[in-house]
Formats: C-alpha cells, structure tokens, sequence
C-alpha cells in the first residue's frame, strides 16, 4: 500500500510479482496499488484508464492473470475497481471472460471493467460478437456500446430484433458509430413498428449514415 502511495513506477515489478502470491489479500493489495501508481503517474491526463502501464513485465500472463481472478472474490468495491483494470492490462483470454462478467455489475465496477475493455479494442472483438449473437437482453446491453468496428454490423443487426427496447436503441447507435451504410435498409425497417425511444434511435441512426435510402 506504501508504495502505491509513493506512486514510483520502479515500484511496479516487485509488485506485478506479488499477483501471483498464495494469499489473496496480497494479490488484492499488489493490484490497488499497481492502479495507485498508474493514476498517480498519469495525473491530469485525459482517459488515464485509456493509457498504457508502465514498466509493465508480468512473466507468464496467463498464470497471473488466472491468480488475480481467484483473488476477486472477497474483494471489495475498491478493490475490485482496481482489479478490473489490471485485469485489462494482462488481455488474456480468462481476463477478458472476467471482465466481461463485470459488467453486470453496478457503478464503478461496471465502469471499470467497460473501461478496460475498450481500451483493448479490437483484440477483444471475437468474445464481443458471440456475446452479441448469443447473449441475453442484458448482456447485450452491456456489451453494444463497446462496439465500434465495422466486421460488428451483421452481430449489431441482429440486436436490432431483441424484445428489449433498450437494446434496441443502442444497437442503433452501435451502427451509427460503425459507420456502415449498407445497415440502413434494417434501420428503415424500425420505423413504423417499433415505439417512441427505438424509433428516434433509427432516425438518428440514418441521419447520421446517410444513404441513397
């Protein structure tokens, strides 16, 4: 914890050491204050869970990561909000599942691991589309504003269909952002058949592609 405080990134390997420590409130430890250091390093920046980790050398990510997610449970908010963004930084497949699981979460455990998951980007792309295709209401709500890259806009289509009215806006909006017009003619097929809030969200959907339509 002192030297999170400290907030020194030479601070970081011995640390990164510790996630694979027996004891988990060790593991939880070294985490918070990983995060700690990286906040304290990046103040003042914009996005400071969008940067990159310094010093940031763990051997064998997979192991570390799988110590770090066993060590999840018992933490605490803070604690917890900690770990999903050093989960981020490992991008392992275990820690991506995990912090998709996040995000039914609330407040700022959701947020962190949304946030951790953006900043990977397209590297997690393929859990993101099954969870699209095959996912609940819920999880894909939770998942349709990570999307932003145009090989989504068949998963994003297939949203626009959920009997969950808010997922069907932010599907909307996911193809708005994808920026693909040829998602226009689904959009179009909203109007008319779906209520107020769905409605407004394809309106805005196509004024935004623009199309020949």
């Amino acid at each position: 914890r002192s030297l999170g405080r400290i907030g020194d990134s030479r601070g970081i390997p011995p640390l990164v050491g510790l996630l694979a420590n027996p004891a988990d409130s060790v593991v939880r430890t070294a985490a918070v204050a990983l995060w700690e250091i990286h906040q304290q390093r990046f103040e003042g920046v914009d996005n400071v869970e969008m940067q990159s980790p310094a010093r940031w050398m763990p051997a064998e990510p997979e192991v570390f990561a799988g110590r770090l997610i066993q060590a999840c449970r018992g933490a605490d908010r803070h604690e917890q909000v900690a770990m999903c963004h050093v989960l981020g930084w490992f991008g392992a497949g275990e820690a991506i599942a995990t912090l998709l699981g996040f995000l039914k979460f609330e407040g700022d455990i959701a947020q962190a691991a949304r946030a951790a998951l953006a900043r990977l980007g397209g590297s997690i792309q393929a859990e993101l589309m099954a969870l699209l295709r095959n996912g609940d209401s819920a999880r894909r709500g939770l998942v349709l504003p990570l999307v932003g890259h145009a090989p989504a806009r068949s998963e994003v289509e297939l949203c626009l269909t959920d009997p969950d009215s808010s997922v069907c806006a932010a599907a909307c909006s996911a193809l708005a952002r994808l920026g693909d017009p040829s998602a226009v003619p689904a959009l179009f097929g909203l109007l008319g058949t779906a209520g107020a809030q769905v409605s407004q969200a394809a309106v805005n959907a196509i004024l935004t592609l623009g199309s020949r339509e």
